[in-house]
């Protein structure tokens, strides 16, 4: 998300193109089957909520091919036992429906579980197609990050418009040739992804033609074209939201820069740019906002499977005093910096830094444990020392109720003898095998 990328060619809309998108009606299966096949994947978790992967908590293995067969478009591939990545309009929508705010991860470490969020839901549903098909296109340029679906593309920027541009970039008017074009399949579709693939054609902004199954191999395209609806809404996006001569190369660092000082806003105004030609958008998701959860928090921190402590904090401590708590644990001096990780509603990787770190805009003294967004399960990181790099796995196991007694955290439970913080081998050995 920090990567230093090129902005998109700069391209001013055409009047007819401007025509075009006022022309443009939006319905279950248009411009594309988006809104139908979104209904499938949230009527198939259902109200219960369906059990998902312990790491990047994908849907199961064995739901996959159900929910292909019911989507507008199913497509063909030749694999016995396909990954949610095998299904790229499946793994877009997944991305769509976790970085619209939809659904939560809840459960136990054993146990996890993605449900809808019924407040959202609700709001959802009071959204006419119009309204629903933008939500969702907003989701993805803001928060349609690679790593929510456990994917990565390496140095390449993980921004979804400059995937959407890079990709239109290389589709001439004859279209984009992939089977037999070793280019474009090692190139093209690492880069850009065929998720991203997939989440092109269900908004309209491509066809694609795919190509026979192949026993062994994925989803087989032969070839991509571009929809004018897709060339028009770029060249819009491009003309409105970019700068003819930008300050910097950085995206990420121009994103904060448009930020408004109103934390609710997004870091762009889509809604401002599109609603004139889509005059329908006039809702937008309402959220409703963490609450404080009180209570005496559990944590099991594990440096490695054999090793590990459990901590009970409360609520009113932050992630400073915990930091303190695991290094004390483990016996670990408190004389380096460190990073807290974990996911929000989105799905989103957050960082949480240590406060002498100054340059950051919220730090571990500042965040308390009961306004974290996890549930029981679920997974922080604590990376200690940026030189030595300790990794410690900080799973919340339970939240016990307040305990007003309990000032500050302590270890209930202990297993394995702690690493070695410094380990400079043994000086007599080195001395004998000279």
């Amino acid at each position: 998300m920090g990567n230093i990328i090129q902005f998109p060619n700069k391209s001013e809309i055409s009047s007819e193109e401007q025509k075009l998108l006022r022309a443009v009606v939006i319905e279950d299966k248009k411009p594309g089957t988006l809104l139908y096949d979104f209904n499938i994947l949230t009527e198939f978790i259902g109200s219960e909520g369906i059990k998902v992967s312990d790491k990047n908590n994908l849907l199961p293995m064995n739901a996959l091919k159900e929910i292909n067969a019911k989507m507008a478009r199913p497509i063909e591939i030749g694999l016995k036992r396909p990954a949610q990545r095998s299904f790229p309009h499946i793994n877009g929508l997944y991305l769509l429906l976790r970085a619209s705010g939809l659904t939560r991860i809840s459960g136990s470490a054993t146990k996890k579980i993605l449900h809808i969020d019924k407040d959202v839901y609700n709001s959802w549903e009071k959204l006419n197609p119009t309204e629903q098909y933008c939500t969702l296109l907003e989701a993805w340029l803001l928060r349609g990050y690679s790593h929510v679906i456990g994917e990565s593309f390496g140095s390449f920027t993980d921004e979804a418009i400059f995937k959407w541009d890079t990709l239109f970039k290389n589709i001439s008017g004859k279209g984009l040739k992939i089977l037999g074009n070793t280019e474009a399949e090692q190139n093209i579709l690492y880069f850009v992804g065929t998720y991203t693939i997939g989440i092109l054609e269900l908004f309209g902004f491509i066809t694609v033609k795919p190509a026979p199954p192949e026993p062994g191999k994925g989803w087989q395209i032969d070839k991509i074209q571009k929809t004018p609806l897709g060339i028009a809404l770029l060249n819009l996006m491009s003309d409105k939201l970019f700068p003819k001569e930008a300050d910097t190369d950085n995206f990420s660092d121009f994103l904060e820069e448009m930020m408004d000082e109103d934390e609710d806003k997004p870091v762009f105004d889509l809604q401002s740019v599109i609603r004139p030609y889509f005059p329908k958008w006039e809702n937008t998701l309402q959220f409703s906002e963490k609450e404080f959860q009180d209570g005496v928090y559990l944590f099991k921190v594990s440096s490695d499977k054999t090793i590990w402590r459990k901590i009970a904090i409360p609520d009113r401590s932050d992630l400073d005093q915990l930091s303190t708590a695991i290094l004390k644990a483990f016996n670990f001096d408190n004389d380096h910096l460190y990073c807290f990780t974990y996911t929000d509603i989105f799905g989103l990787l957050i960082k949480i830094y240590h406060p002498y770190m100054e340059d950051e805009d919220v730090c571990a003294d500042e965040v308390l444990i009961g306004n974290l967004p996890l549930e029981p399960g679920s997974v922080m990181e604590y990376l200690y020392d940026f030189g030595d790099n300790w990794k410690f796995e900080v799973m919340l196991e339970s939240v016990q109720p307040s305990n007003f007694r309990m000032k500050k955290a302590r270890v209930i439970e202990s297993h394995g003898q702690a690493p070695e913080q410094y380990w400079y081998g043994d000086e007599e050995d080195s001395d004998n095998e000279e």
